[in-house]
């Protein structure tokens, strides 16, 4: 008898998971993650490489100021520019990068450097609430911690 693969009970997880079944500890650790992310990408602003990765994702995959509609990009911070949503996830998450400020999961890994700039991405590209936002975060931080601790528990 096997018992079920890890994906399988994480899409599970990911599919069932409502707003309204998040404890509030939850709720307040998930809103407190996205503004770390978003503080430490706005104190890097100004850093070379994050100057860098706005502006070739500006030249390369630039929407202009010009909203678009739903699901053709997103917002990429400090400016206000808009991109394809991956172009806009990839400036914003090297701004997190950049001050090694970046939350930690048992030192395994940092999901919210591309977690928060994803589902940032994602919920303004879907119009999505922030309830929504925020329980898509929790299933990305869940997913991403699992996976990790499921990769060392085999050492």
């Amino acid at each position: 008898m096997s018992e079920t693969p890890l994906a399988a009970r994480l899409g599970e997880f990911v599919a069932n998971l409502k707003f309204e079944d998040l404890p509030s500890s939850v709720v307040d650790k998930a809103k407190a993650l996205l503004n770390h992310a978003v503080t430490v990408a706005m104190a890097s602003t100004e850093a070379v490489p994050a100057v860098d990765a706005r502006r070739a994702v500006l030249r390369a995959e630039g929407l202009g100021s010009q909203r678009v509609g739903a699901g053709q990009g997103a917002t990429v911070w400090v400016d206000g520019s808009r991109a394809t949503r991956v172009g806009a996830v990839f400036a914003n998450a090297v701004a997190i990068a950049m001050r090694n400020q970046c939350d930690s999961y048992h030192m395994l890994t940092h999901p919210g450097v591309l977690i928060v700039p994803a589902g940032i991405a994602v919920a303004e590209g879907e119009g999505r609430n922030g309830r929504e936002l925020l329980t898509a975060l929790v299933a990305g931080y869940e997913v991403q911690c699992r996976c990790a601790r499921g990769c060392t528990s085999h050492l």
